[in-house]
């Protein structure tokens, strides 16, 4: 692909796929997992979704980018 140039192509094909993925994959988890109520309590709130992005971030890379 880099001797080709068609390497930028393809990155900007795996970046939207995982982006694609990652709206999907937090919407499951927010169903799954429904996050605390945030004016009640931001720091439930936050650790709570920093918690789904890294499931979500781990999952792509293990399904998406490490392939």
């Amino acid at each position: 692909m880099l001797l080709q140039d068609t390497i930028g192509e393809h990155l900007l094909e795996v970046d939207k796929a995982a982006r694609e993925r990652e709206e999907v994959i937090l919407k499951q988890l927010e169903e799954k997992e429904p996050l605390p109520d945030k004016e009640a309590d931001q720091m439930a709130w936050v650790r709570a979704a920093n918690q789904h992005r890294a499931i979500a971030k781990e999952i792509i890379l293990r399904k998406l980018i490490y392939v």
